[in-house]
């Protein structure tokens, strides 16, 4: 390995760093031993893998450490690195000093932050090269309440406390049941959208402090927090949309309250050669007819027939057929898979309703019952039933983590539902008819990288 060099000598991090270092680094396993303070940080990967990656170093300066040799270097301030993939290695460069090395790790003081490209980012950086890809990517290790902030301020952009308190708390519950799962956080709408230090509003910063440590759990479990922008008056079953295990709390209920949404209702004409043309090249067959072929209760499309020439009929899920449209027309195409499809002689019509898978939280409907006066409490009880509301907490970073149920924010501590199929949902008087149910969808066909918190 060569030798480190750097404006100052090179030198071995203090304990004190390393320490730091390794609290960042830290993640949450097992069903109960999650702990959320100060010191809990995620890891988040801020973009897929590039030949060339800048990041700006804060006026205050950052330490370089190579996660192979242990061997830190000193940043100046203000230093704009590049790193490179070259063969096995990182070659990270600043103006004429550079390093090489397979793994490294950006720190800083706190309150400072490193630029990668418009954002700024707070806590460390990790960069390394991906083992399959070969070349290098960035991973920010971010404390727990910076990220919830940054995620409600680019999800959740409406003009509410209460909405954005609901939010806070399901992005935080999302966020730590991914790390215990042992999946990894993206930056964009594969998990929830991240934009870093740069992105947070000050209403963002007071739901995530208003929250700080509240999770949704079910059976002593982090619930699968998922939502979406908006379930056009119904929302969905994880089973309809996505064929997993059902979970008890993403049951399908009647939603007036997202009739606020500018999506609940919606229109979409594609010409039918051109449709058929797109489904032909993506599943290899001369299609002539599409055509839904089952629908759910909830109002989702569960499958769709397409009739071929010859033997190549197939039946695909209604988020494959989704996908189709939307990566030809975009994502206000097919905004959900809530729709009827009307063979209109040259063309097809979706009449549709919502934007987003519809399971769990809707960000509209959560909206309509914050402007109803409902409380988050309210809220979450609605779109998650029979979850509890507990605040995951530790007195030390180095005790054994504890699961500690303390009172909700103005609340006591109780089941955030009682599991009743009927909240608080005639308050406002508002009704609005869901029609009836379009269907189950499954996102087999579509691949794994289509099941998202907010698609």
């Amino acid at each position: 390995m060569p030798a480190l060099r750097s404006t100052s000598s090179p030198f071995r991090p203090t304990l004190l760093v390393l320490m730091l270092i390794a609290a960042q680094l830290s993640v949450l396993s097992g069903p109960l031993h999650a702990q959320v303070t100060d010191q809990t940080h995620v890891r988040v990967v801020l973009s897929q893998e590039t030949g060339a990656t800048r990041v700006m170093v804060p006026p205050t300066g950052a330490v370089l450490v190579n996660m192979d040799t242990g061997e830190g270097t000193r940043l100046p301030s203000g230093a704009t690195l590049t790193t490179t993939s070259s063969g096995k290695d990182l070659h990270v460069t600043w103006g004429r000093e550079s390093v090489r090395g397979r793994s490294f790790t950006l720190t800083t003081e706190p309150g400072q932050a490193f630029r990668v490209g418009v954002n700024t980012y707070t806590g460390s950086l990790d960069i390394r090269i991906h083992p399959q890809t070969g070349r290098s990517g960035i991973t920010n290790i971010v404390p727990v309440e910076e990220y919830v902030a940054a995620v409600v301020s680019a999800e959740y952009g409406l003009n509410d406390t209460e909405g954005a308190r609901a939010m806070a708390i399901v992005a935080r519950t999302y966020a730590l049941a991914v790390m215990q799962s042992g999946r990894v956080l993206q930056d964009d709408e594969r998990s929830q959208v991240y934009r870093g230090q740069s992105s947070i509003t000050p209403a963002a910063r007071k739901a995530a402090n208003d929250t700080a440590g509240y999770v949704l759990m079910h059976d002593d479990e982090l619930v699968e927090a998922v939502y979406s922008s908006s379930n056009g008056g119904y929302t969905a079953s994880n089973t309809s949309v996505w064929d997993t295990p059902s979970r008890p709390y993403l049951a399908a209920r009647k939603d007036p309250f997202d009739a606020v949404s500018p999506n609940s209702e919606w229109k979409f004409d594609v010409d039918k050669k051109v449709l058929h043309d797109l489904l032909s090249q993506r599943y290899g067959a001369t299609i002539q007819e599409v055509r839904v072929l089952d629908t759910a209760r909830d109002g989702r499309v569960r499958s769709v027939e397409l009739r071929a020439r010859g033997a190549g009929d197939r039946v695909i899920s209604g988020t494959a057929f989704r996908a189709v449209l939307a990566s030809a027309y975009g994502p206000k195409s097919a905004r959900s898979t809530f729709f009827s499809l009307d063979d209109r002689g040259r063309t097809y019509r979706l009449d549709g309703r919502g934007f987003g898978h519809g399971v769990g939280l809707s960000q509209w409907g959560a909206h309509g019952r914050a402007l109803d006066g409902q409380t988050h409490q309210d809220i979450l009880a609605f779109y998650y039933p029979g979850s509890r509301l507990v605040r995951i907490s530790t007195d030390s970073v180095l005790a054994e983590p504890a699961l500690a149920a303390l009172p909700a924010p103005g609340a006591p501590s109780q089941p955030v539902s009682d599991g009743k199929p009927v909240t608080q949902e005639k308050k406002s008087g508002r009704v609005l008819d869901a029609h009836s149910a379009w269907g189950r969808t499954t996102d087999r066909d579509a691949g794994s990288t289509d099941r998202r918190v907010g698609w």
